[in-house]
């Protein structure tokens, strides 16, 4: 008796579970996204990671119209180390859609940025212009291209004035000296001081340590109180921010930074905490953003506060 020949078959290859795509296709449907979710699709795989980091995407983003700032914030947890690099994120499990306004929770968390090589930041020296941020400090001026987060160099301050505040008007740098952030190049300028602030008019304007809007800065203050400068110099004096309701009350001995988050005003809050029987001590980042509006013809201005929560907890 002949046995049965046995069956052979072959296994169909299976497809892959993740296809490539072009990248001419993945930087068009990046370009539509917020650069808020960027952080959450950057660890989807490295080939992400680079094109959401390459200069094309930026060219694409700015052919379709769908620029829009990114928050950054340098922190220094200790003084032997270098800085930290975060920027303002969605948190991966909520989006603009489904947060309800019930939530207690605004969304938003700082993620970590993997910027390598990250020089000393003196925090009265960190300035935005455009797409760079520059850190002026002592020796040559180190800038970060935000869009590809590598670093260049730029001629140092020809005196030794890093202390001093800086401050930006019409994407140039004055510190005693004025940086052109074009040219990249240091001139001599005189400023004068009255109050720990620059108020001398250069060309018709004002210079301000603090600034969020063209025509307009903020600061805080001893006494934990906002108030606001009218850079074309119709006011003349500081007046109190009006509104504010829901922010946290401050102090003086309260860590305060303010930033301009495209014409809005951003707000970030740092509290230490301190857990004595675990040995341990944190650090919570609390972030804002405050919408501003002039009222009673133009000489007041009033922040709404769009949102407040805390984005980051780090372990020290």
């Amino acid at each position: 008796m002949s046995s049965p020949e046995k069956r052979t078959s072959k296994k169909k290859k299976e497809p892959s579970p993740n296809p490539s795509l072009p990248d001419d296709f993945l930087l068009s449907c990046f370009a539509r996204i917020s650069t808020l979710y960027y952080p959450s699709l950057s660890l989807v795989s490295k080939s992400f990671r680079s094109l959401l980091t390459s200069p094309e995407l930026y060219k694409v983003r700015s052919l379709a119209d769908h620029t829009e700032c990114c928050l950054y914030v340098c922190i220094q947890f200790f003084s032997d180390l270098g800085p930290t690099w975060y920027t303002l994120c969605r948190k991966p499990d909520q989006t603009l859609i489904n947060k309800t306004k019930s939530s207690s929770s605004s969304g938003y968390v700082l993620a970590k940025v993997p910027i390598p090589n990250s020089p000393r930041a003196s925090f009265t020296g960190l300035m935005s212009v455009g797409p760079n941020i520059y850190n002026i400090n002592s020796g040559p001026v180190s800038i970060l291209n935000c869009r590809s987060h590598t670093w260049s160099e730029a001629p140092s301050m020809r005196d030794d004035l890093y202390s001093l505040s800086a401050s930006v008007l019409d994407e140039k740098i004055y510190s005693l000296h004025v940086f052109d952030t074009e040219t990249q190049t240091w001139d001599p300028v005189t400023i004068g001081l009255k109050d720990g602030f620059y108020n001398e008019s250069i060309d018709g304007k004002f210079l301000v340590v603090a600034s969020n809007k063209e025509t307009t800065s903020c600061t805080l203050l001893g006494g934990g109180e906002f108030r606001w400068y009218d850079a074309k110099g119709y006011i003349g004096r500081w007046r109190k921010l009006e509104g504010l309701v829901g922010l946290p009350e401050l102090t003086s001995e309260s860590s305060v930074r303010l930033a301009d988050h495209g014409g809005k005003m951003a707000v970030l809050l740092s509290q230490n905490l301190s857990f004595y029987y675990r040995f341990s001590h944190e650090k919570m980042i609390w972030c804002g953003e405050i919408s501003l509006e002039r009222r009673n013809g133009g000489c007041e201005i009033w922040g709404k506060v769009e949102w407040f929560d805390h984005v980051l907890i780090e372990r020290l």
